[in-house]
């Protein structure tokens, strides 16, 4: 039982140059200039991420 809280979908944020997952964030996520470093690959990229309805 999830208690009102509704059910929340993840998804990954994938690496654009190795394809490696790198973060999880829910669906109603935002997120602008937001820099991470891929331990894969070790090329740092920025999350976008835009609210989808």
């Amino acid at each position: 039982m999830l208690f009102g809280r509704g059910i929340k979908m993840k998804k990954w944020y994938i690496c654009p140059y190795c394809g490696k997952k790198i973060v999880k964030y829910n669906k109603d996520a935002c997120s602008k200039g937001v820099f991470f470093l891929c331990k894969n690959c070790k090329k740092e990229i920025e999350i976008k991420i835009n609210k989808s309805l």
